[in-house]
C-alpha cells in the first residue's frame, strides 16, 4: 500500500493561500430563469425558485413582469408591456 506523501503543513499552506485569495465578490448568487413558454401576455418561467408573488422581473429584453402564479416547477408571469419579443429561451431575472 502506497504511503501517504504530502505533509500536513503543505495541506495548511495551500488552504490558506486558498483563503488568502478568495474575493467573495466575484461569487454572484443572481437567479436566472427560463421562459419555457409565452403567449398572450402571460410567460411560464422555470429556474426562479426564490421569487415571490407579486414580485416584479425583468425579462432580457428590458420588459418588467410580474410573478402571479408560483407554481412547484413555473411561475406565471404577466408581462407588463410589449409582448412580442418574449419568447422560449428568453432569459428573466
Amino acid at each position: 500500500m502506497a504511503e501517504l506523501t504530502i505533509r500536513p503543513e503543505e495541506i495548511r499552506d495551500a488552504l490558506a493561500n486558498f483563503v488568502k485569495s478568495y474575493d467573495p465578490g466575484s461569487a454572484s448568487r443572481d437567479e436566472i430563469g427560463t421562459v419555457v413558454e409565452a403567449g398572450d401576455g402571460i410567460a411560464r418561467v422555470e429556474g426562479l425558485p426564490s421569487t415571490m408573488t407579486n414580485e416584479l422581473l425583468k425579462f432580457e429584453n428590458g420588459t418588467l413582469g410580474l410573478a402571479l402564479n408560483l407554481d412547484v416547477r413555473e411561475i406565471g408571469v404577466v408581462i407588463l408591456g410589449e409582448f412580442t419579443g418574449i419568447e422560449e429561451g428568453t432569459t428573466v431575472r
